[in-house]
């Protein structure tokens, strides 16, 4: 979901790093850009951007402020069918029904075991 909300004003320096606050929980990220995540931020973005552009084309400013939580679940929703459409075609390394869907984990795991 913070992905959608990124904005220009959200890019320090010349690519250099993303700052931004979490809506959920309002903890604050200040992540350092590695070269494939500039070339993601320069390929959406350009170098001309301004500031209140959005980064990645999830939401637009022409969209009513209300209705971005529906139009980013709706498109999240969307992703997930796709992704379940692929399915077929993936195979489970630990055996059992694989699920495909789009969710990023922050959290770093405990140990290798765990996977």
């Amino acid at each position: 979901m913070d992905m959608a909300y990124l904005k220009g004003a959200n890019i320090m320096g010349d690519f250099e790093r993303v700052q931004y606050v979490r809506r959920k929980t309002g903890e604050p990220f200040n992540i350092k850009v590695h070269e494939k995540l500039m070339e993601l931020l320069q390929r959406y973005l350009g170098n001309d951007f301004k500031k209140d552009d959005f980064v990645f084309p999830i939401l637009s400013k022409e969209l009513p402020e209300e209705q971005y939580t529906i139009h980013i679940r709706g498109k999240r929703e969307r992703l997930n069918r796709r992704l379940q459409d692929i399915r077929p075609y993936s195979v489970c390394i630990r055996g059992g029904q694989l699920r495909w869907a789009f969710y990023v984990n922050f959290s770093p795991p405990q140990s290798v075991d765990q996977y």
